[in-house]
């Protein structure tokens, strides 16, 4: 088997023994055994400490890298919105005014609370019909008498009476006299409930009133949306602050639906970075819009996995196959997400694939080698901003090892080779202690197998035959490691931390060792 510029013979994993020319005859004391294991143990882990603070000089290898140049758009997601609990009026019924106007200029003196429980809309007019202002009648649309009352003789005080069987009372401010024939219109509805006239100031009267519920006070003030200050008039009408909503507060729409009766206020943009939080309210306003009590709201972010068809950015995009260093890939936009076909691309060998978090795709090959990307006429990369055809990586260039890390290296590696080569001269051995001689050959034929340009490392270090001696040669080791130290280093500490390579191997089979000696007879 050809492993770089060395040669060497694979065995059989089953068939894998150490044998010495001259081998130990007497089996050694578990202390003795214990004494090598751990010599090989510490062993690897000075190779393995010095391996991993060395590095080559010179250029490194780079792969092709390609970054999208347009962010993936995600399917549409949701703002952050804050609407109102319930209706803002729930009242069943429908008063025209809660501060009926007399038809003589007397002042604001009336107030009508409570709600209209018959079962007929009716207009009812209230006509003060004594010389002396205390008897009022209530008459109907027909002018049909429907109620009478009278009212205390204090005027000075303010005056309150049922009417209408106690289903709405009327309070009369105090200091106020009423003179015969004064009369005032209420208009009362079953057949529609309680709702606002956004366009009425809070403070109006008569038919002014903008018909909050009964006991509702909007007063000057402010409260607090998203932090910025939004100032209420008890002037204002709910149009008037909802414009100010949106002239003050950045980035916001607000409305009131007369449909549903609720006032919604809503971010323009979505996505989870927006959100909605209402504070510090010091005008009634947010309570009598039922809009109180709602915490923070935030927007949700659409699905990364929606199909392409759903997003507009891939509207171009139509069904067919896209290539990546001549592999092909089926995609169909109807079906298939960026981020599928982002995850199969991610899964060819030497090649990776992500979608940062900004949205844009990167795309990464292998150090050293080229990569095609073709889209095959499906728009897919072109959606992406990512340009098709080969893209170059950069071969490493004059990277190796200085001399004096390499003469350090070498006189490790020699060390451990020696502190196995001790170990694996043991005779009489059996159970686990036994195992780990072969499992040892196995673990270092395997590693070899593997690799790639260090055959004459593994020939002139004897790692190749443990039957042959110890290092053959420590300055044409050196010389070797300087050539090809990167492929050494990956053979002893593998790819990646997460893999692992021949050391922890090693280390692993040592540990095991190290364990059995106590557990089972390590001599026959």
């Amino acid at each position: 088997m050809q492993i770089g510029s060395g040669t060497f013979g694979v065995r059989s994993a089953t068939a894998y023994q150490f044998t010495r020319r001259t081998p130990q005859q007497v089996a050694p004391s578990d202390d003795t055994l214990r004494t090598q294991l751990r010599r090989v143990d510490e062993e690897i882990e000075d190779l393995r400490a010095l391996l991993q603070k060395t590095r080559t000089r010179g250029a490194r290898a780079s792969a092709a890298t390609i970054r999208g140049t347009n962010p993936v758009m995600q399917a549409t997601g949701d703002s952050a919105t804050l609407r109102s609990r319930v209706e803002v009026n729930t009242e069943a019924t429908q008063l025209s005014t809660r501060t009926p106007q007399w038809s003589a200029p007397t002042g604001r003196d009336v107030t009508i609370r409570g709600l209209w429980e018959g079962t007929t809309d009716e207009v009812l007019t209230f006509t003060v019909t004594s010389n002396d202002g205390r008897s009022i009648d209530v008459t109907d649309a027909n002018g049909d008498r429907v109620d009478r009352f009278k009212l205390h003789p204090d005027s000075t005080r303010d005056r309150t009476m049922k009417v209408l069987n106690g289903d709405l009372t009327v309070e009369f401010a105090g200091g106020v006299e009423l003179q015969r024939g004064d009369t005032f219109t209420l208009e009362v509805s079953a057949s529609t409930d309680g709702a606002i006239d956004p366009d009425d100031p809070f403070d109006g009267v008569g038919l002014s009133s903008p018909r909050f519920e009964e006991g509702t006070v909007i007063r000057d003030g402010q409260f607090l949306l998203n932090g910025v200050a939004v100032a209420v008039n008890a002037s204002d009408s709910l149009n008037d602050v909802l414009a100010r909503i949106e002239a003050t507060v950045e980035g916001v729409s607000a409305s009131y639906d007369a449909a549903t009766e609720r006032v919604s206020i809503t971010t323009l943009a979505d996505g989870s970075d927006t959100h909605l939080e209402i504070s510090d309210d010091t005008s009634g306003l947010i309570a009598a819009l039922k809009l109180d009590h709602l915490g923070r709201a935030t927007g949700t972010d659409g699905p990364q996995d929606a199909p392409m068809a759903t997003i507009p950015q891939f509207q171009s995009v139509t069904a067919g196959t896209i290539s990546v260093n001549g592999v092909e890939i089926g995609l169909d936009p109807a079906t298939d997400s960026v981020a599928d076909i982002v995850s199969l691309i991610d899964a060819l060998e030497d090649v990776s694939a992500r979608i940062e978090d900004g949205g844009g795709v990167v795309i990464t090959g292998r150090a050293g080698a080229d990569m095609t990307l073709l889209d095959g006429g499906t728009g897919f990369f072109e959606a992406l901003g990512v340009e098709v055809g080969v893209h170059a990586g950069r071969q490493a260039k004059g990277r190796r090892l200085s001399d004096l890390a390499a003469r350090k290296i070498a006189a490790e590696v020699s060390q451990l080779r020696e502190a196995l080569d001790a170990l694996l001269d043991n005779e009489g051995l059996i159970g686990n202690v036994a195992d780990m001689r072969t499992r040892i050959g196995v673990a270092v034929e395997v590693a070899l197998r593997d690799a790639e340009g260090v055959g004459d490392f593994a020939s002139l270090t004897a790692f190749d035959d443990f039957d042959a001696d110890k290092v053959r040669s420590r300055a044409r080791v050196t010389r070797e490691l300087r050539h090809a130290y990167s492929d050494v280093r990956t053979l002893m500490l593998g790819e990646s931390r997460r893999t692992g390579g021949l050391l922890d191997q090693l280390a692993d089979i040592v540990d095991d060792g190290l364990a059995a000696i106590d557990g089972f007879d390590t001599r026959v």
